[in-house]
């Protein structure tokens, strides 16, 4: 669903943030160079139906809410900040990015995301050469509630 990295096309990235689904539960990762780590949200999500996710980290500490209940972890290691040329990428990434080691869902997201933010930023108002993705289409929700 997302991915915040350094990519070069053949190598895996090393400082990194990720946003996947797995059986309708999202989880996240993150690796500031020291070591991976993953939070999982508290229940799968009900498919058809908007939810609220935010994602923040400030420093070492990585914080996933999901419909108003937050989980939290800190990277191990002494880095707190994500190094190296970052691209966001939406949706899914293109067969020629190698994702980290157990980040997962390389087969991309199917659904809708709306109002998207990266540092307070609504991904409408950033330049295009800063968000990348692969397989998005326009959305047409057929959304229950």
């Amino acid at each position: 669903m997302l991915f915040l990295g350094q990519v070069d096309e053949g190598l895996s990235s090393t400082d990194y943030i990720a946003v996947t689904f797995d059986d309708a539960v999202v989880k996240a990762r993150f690796d500031l160079g020291s070591g991976a780590s993953m939070l999982a949200g508290q229940s799968r999500l009900r498919m058809g139906v908007w939810h609220d996710m935010i994602i923040t980290r400030r420093g070492p500490v990585l914080t996933l809410n999901v419909d108003g209940h937050s989980k939290s972890v800190t990277a191990p290691g002494l880095a707190e900040a994500l190094n190296g040329n970052l691209v966001l990428y939406l949706g899914g990434v293109p067969p020629s990015v190698t994702l980290p080691l157990g980040v997962g869902a390389p087969s991309g997201f199917r659904g809708c995301m709306s109002n998207v933010q990266l540092d307070s930023q609504y991904l409408s108002t950033l330049p295009p050469a800063v968000i990348a993705g692969e397989g998005i289409a326009k959305c047409i929700p057929p959304l229950l509630s």
